[in-house]
């Protein structure tokens, strides 16, 4: 959850802009952040863009992050790191997938064998339900997303199981962080099929982006493309704009239907523009 302020200390907005003063654009610099003064380690980094100076805190109890405009403007996001959440541990009995479930996989969304065996899927007979271990991009196993195979058709249910806290977001350990590019989708089917043609993608398990995620991004991809389901383009376009913080490209695609969905041609010709 997130809590939004407009404005910064002007003390704390002084600092930063002689901090960065020096910086050229796509420049960046790390300091002790001014907002939690965490003086141990140099947890805030400060980067220089066209019209702004931007800058976030990589500590998880601070999560600081906003922007300096050239004209003076400022802009404070922090996350409000008190809220915390049970664990939901994950304990329906599974087996191998069906050979039918994997070919409809196949011949609906195009998810390739391969991509199935390296996601770790398991199938819960006594829910009809795909179960999907959910890993971080570190390759740190988090928790279980699962998704009733009898809504394939309609509505597609999804349960989200976790170990101590909920997982922020979903991908495959196989693959974690090992491109420039990183697509960002809402589900673990649509994150599956990128992968099946070649892409790295993350799973919002909705469609909001974490404090965990927001800070891993910059350190292991260059290019962030957002492309949610096509009745959440509103939200990709905010998504863009939050992101635009960090020192790495964030684009939009807005596909004619989800990304699991959407006609092969369509993503191919998608995945050649923006990257894998």
């Amino acid at each position: 959850m997130h809590k939004y302020h407009r404005g910064i200390n002007p003390e704390i907005a002084e600092e930063l802009r002689l901090a960065g003063m020096h910086l050229r654009t796509g420049d960046s610099l790390r300091m002790v952040c001014p907002f939690c003064r965490a003086a141990h380690e140099n947890s805030l980094r400060i980067t220089r863009k066209v019209a702004a100076l931007t800058f976030n805190c990589f500590r998880a109890s601070c999560g600081a992050r906003g922007a300096i405009q050239s004209n003076g403007g400022t802009q404070l996001h922090s996350y409000d790191t008190e809220q915390r959440t049970k664990s939901n541990p994950f304990t329906l009995d599974t087996c191998s997938p069906p050979e039918s479930l994997v070919e409809l996989l196949g011949s609906r969304y195009g998810v390739s064998r391969e991509i199935l065996h390296y996601s770790g899927m398991k199938w819960a007979s006594s829910e009809s339900s795909m179960c999907f271990p959910v890993f971080d991009i570190e390759g740190n196993k988090t928790g279980t997303t699962t998704k009733v195979l009898g809504e394939l058709n309609g509505k597609r249910k999804s349960t989200v199981y976790y170990d101590d806290e909920p997982p922020p977001y979903y991908t495959m350990r196989k693959y974690a962080g090992r491109s420039r590019v990183c697509w960002l989708v809402e589900d673990v089917l649509s994150c599956l099929r990128l992968f099946s043609e070649g892409a790295t993608s993350i799973a919002l398990l909705g469609t909001n982006v974490s404090h965990r995620l927001f800070t891993s991004l910059p350190l292991y991809f260059q290019k962030v493309v957002i492309a949610l389901d096509p009745d959440a383009l509103a939200k990709a376009l905010k998504l863009q704009q939050e992101l635009s913080i960090l020192p790495c490209t964030t684009e939009v695609v807005a596909f004619s239907k989800d990304p699991k969905d959407v006609p092969r041609e369509e993503l191919l010709a998608q995945l050649e523009i923006h990257g894998t």
